[in-house]
């Protein structure tokens, strides 16, 4: 699978973005996370993850957002948490 192919990163980003500045409702939000978490669960986003990181320098918050989310699900807990 390409990295294009898995375009969902951009989406969030700029959902992140939207959520930032408060054009986004909370619940929506929240939805969001939920979808952004149950994709990284899965190693092949984690892996693309690490090729499209360095594009997302420009939007502060975010790549830590992702990063955390990725160290979550590979904690000796894993998983999500609910």
């Amino acid at each position: 699978i390409a990295v294009d192919d898995c375009g969902f990163e951009l989406l969030c980003a700029e959902e992140f973005a939207l959520y930032q500045k408060g054009r986004l409702p909370k619940d929506v939000w929240q939805v969001t996370v939920r979808e952004i978490e149950g994709n990284f669960a899965k190693p092949l986003w984690q892996s693309l993850w690490q090729e499209v990181k360095p594009g997302y320098t420009s939007q502060p918050g975010f790549a830590p957002m992702i990063e955390a989310i990725i160290s979550r699900q590979t904690s000796p807990r894993g998983g999500l948490e609910g």
